[in-house]
């Protein structure tokens, strides 16, 4: 019995990995949809984050795993979005001061910071024990986690830039608001972690902390797509990713006007 209950344990485990929260480091295991990895690889030519070295899992579903293509994580699995990416009532524009929205929404969690755990992943004075990772955003990292088989990875373009700046919008003692978004498999990760949209306020207005961070060109985009560890995900998909479209729109304008990585690394 037990021969068959841990390769069961271990499948979720990994299955949970692979799905779940946008990891720290930008890597392609944080891109479900491959097209939000190629605007990645055509801003940055020179692939800074490894996207063009071939999609590392060894799996048909995952890709041919083919490097210098200038397909940005191959992938052969092409689940399409669903026509709604949920809630976007979250303002986007040049001035990225005016982002955001003048109301929390009515659905969150007001927390206190009590420390930092990674570039986007921290805990709370009201629950210490548990890891909380930010949804909707990748940052360049010190140490990047993904395996790519052979390929070793130095520090990522950006990650001092990206980790100052979040020890700053996350320093302890910060009030912050979570919001639930059930495309993350509800917020659930296990092992003590769990995912949330992170708000916080800033000048008067209230931005998703991943809005802020793609906006000022300390990280990309990585709304990833939700349902992928199911196995109906292709014909019957599940409710889209809540702020997609705006975390899209932040990163697009953030290329346009060469904040941060998009210059720094490119």
């Amino acid at each position: 019995m037990q021969t068959l209950i841990r390769p069961v344990l271990i499948a979720i485990l990994v299955m949970l990995f692979l799905s779940g929260s946008a990891h720290a480091d930008i890597t392609c295991y944080d891109f479900t949809m491959q097209a939000d990895a190629q605007v990645v690889l055509e801003a940055l030519p020179g692939d800074p984050y490894g996207l063009d070295v071939g999609w590392p899992p060894s799996s048909p579903q995952m890709g041919d795993r083919e490097a210098g293509n200038g397909i940005a994580c191959d992938t052969g699995s092409d689940i399409p979005e669903v026509a709604s990416p949920g809630d976007e009532a979250y303002e986007i524009g040049v001035d990225s001061f005016q982002n955001g929205r003048t109301e929390l929404p009515a659905d969150v969690e007001q927390v206190t910071i009590a420390s930092v755990e990674g570039a986007t992943s921290f805990s709370t004075v009201e629950d210490a024990d548990l890891e909380y990772a930010v949804n909707g955003v990748a940052t360049p990292e010190f140490e990047p986690g993904a395996n790519y088989e052979s390929d070793v990875f130095a520090v990522q373009c950006g990650a001092e830039a990206a980790n100052t700046r979040v020890q700053e919008l996350l320093a302890p003692g910060t009030v912050v608001w979570l919001e639930v978004d059930e495309a993350y498999w509800g917020g659930n990760l296990g092992l003590n972690r769990t995912s949330r949209h992170v708000w916080t306020e800033l000048d008067g207005r209230f931005r998703l902390l991943a809005e802020v961070l793609i906006s000022e060109g300390h990280g990309v985009a990585a709304p990833e797509r939700p349902g992928t560890g199911r196995g109906d995900a292709t014909t019957n998909p599940p409710t889209g990713i809540m702020y997609r479209d705006a975390l899209r729109a932040a990163q697009q304008i953030a290329i346009d006007h060469g904040v941060g990585l998009w210059t720094a690394c490119a």
